[in-house]
């Protein structure tokens, strides 16, 4: 079949004109390559066209629909798999065509963006995603700059002396559908994800440790002094590095504060632990009720927000929904408490629209969603 009579087949199902054969062929590449295709074609809402298709199958063949497919010809699964490809990719305008009534309301949340907001050391609070480029502020001999890409940046003057610096603090807030990367005059580098604050002094001169403290999530790469150690303070643990890269979740609506290493060494410990734990390259301290669990996870899944990505690897759907509120700013309401908590795994970028993750989601859990305003409605 030419190309030609290829991007036919796809227009006639979406007017729903196939005949049963060709309907037949086109459902049956679905079925059979549900979990490669998102990763193999570039396709605008294929998951969205990929449940449509499945709620046609529901409808007109009930309990039938597993029979239907044996009964499908090895010739024309292998028909469909090398064809599907110049299907989607030449008749991206008319998948983009289908929406539903979600798919319409649902456009006006987008993935969060490069938002924080600075408070300084005399009260002044900056709004950093409307302020222009460039210095915003100094302070005691400490110059505060905005680059352009979501950065900002504390340098010290190389003569500043001034040990009031050490009194001077400021915080640094990404909300709710916001993230913000902030170097401080060390050069630590500090990667705040959404729903994060961090306080921390102007100036490390004149002190004798680097301390700041934290609230949310945060990816750090510090600056290593032998004779100046830089510490993480939450609500629940303090970590103690002298130079080294980590992640550390401590939101307050999870049940878990975790810590994880990928390079150097860290040393964790709380109030109401008489000895502190230590932690290598590949794993996380896990904190439950002020007892530690190490482990050797994948934390390069605890950076990959950091990276631009979601990746999900056998979590509940209540952590997954957490992640997902957090980024797009909306709020999540389970409508009934019985709920599908088998894991999900796979990758999905945090570019992508809110309805595309959904529909990634329920197809995975059993769960439908329904969002209205800025509330997605779980039902089980």
């Amino acid at each position: 079949m030419n190309t030609e009579n290829q991007n036919q087949l796809i227009k006639k199902y979406l007017a729903n004109e196939c005949s049963d054969q060709e309907r037949s062929l086109l459902e049956n590449w679905y079925m059979n390559e549900a979990d490669k295709a998102p990763d193999l074609l570039d396709i605008p809402d294929y998951f969205l066209v990929q449940k449509e298709i499945l709620n046609n199958l529901k409808s007109r063949q009930g309990r039938n629909k597993i029979a239907l497919w044996k009964k499908l010809s090895v010739a024309a699964t292998v028909f469909i798999g090398l064809t599907a490809g110049i299907y989607f990719y030449t008749n991206i305008n008319q998948i983009a065509q289908l929406k539903t009534p979600k798919k319409v309301v649902a456009e006006k949340i987008a993935p969060g963006t490069n938002k924080a907001y600075l408070t300084l050391a005399d009260g002044k609070r900056i709004e950093l995603t409307d302020t222009s480029n460039g210095e915003l502020a100094a302070q005691a001999g400490v110059k505060i700059t905005k680059t352009k890409d979501g950065q900002l940046i504390y340098s010290s003057s190389a003569d500043s002396k001034n040990d009031t610096q050490a009194n001077l603090f400021n915080k640094i807030e990404a909300p709710v559908g916001g993230q913000y990367q902030l170097i401080l005059p060390d050069g630590t580098k500090i990667w705040l994800n959404a729903s994060t604050s961090l306080k921390y002094p102007v100036s490390f001169t004149g002190l004798n440790e680097r301390k700041v403290e934290l609230e949310g999530e945060a990816y750090f790469e510090v600056a290593h002094m032998t004779n100046k150690p830089f510490k993480v303070v939450t609500n629940k643990q303090t970590i103690e590095v002298l130079g080294t890269h980590f992640n550390v979740n401590c939101y307050a609506d999870e049940p878990s504060t975790k810590t994880s290493l990928l390079e150097g060494s860290v040393k964790v410990f709380t109030q109401k632990t008489a000895q502190p734990v230590f932690i290598k390259p590949g794993q996380q301290a896990l904190l439950v009720a002020n007892q530690f669990k190490i482990t050797d996870e994948d934390v390069e899944q605890a950076v990959a927000w950091k990276n631009g990505d979601f990746v999900f690897n056998g979590e509940n759907l209540q952590s997954l929904m957490r992640q997902i509120a957090r980024w797009y700013n909306v709020d999540v309401v389970y409508e009934h408490e019985a709920v599908n908590n088998t894991g999900f795994i796979g990758t999905i970028s945090r570019k992508k629209k809110i309805t595309e993750i959904l529909n990634a989601i329920e197809l995975n859990y059993n769960v439908k969603f329904k969002i209205e305003g800025r509330r997605v409605l779980v039902t089980p």
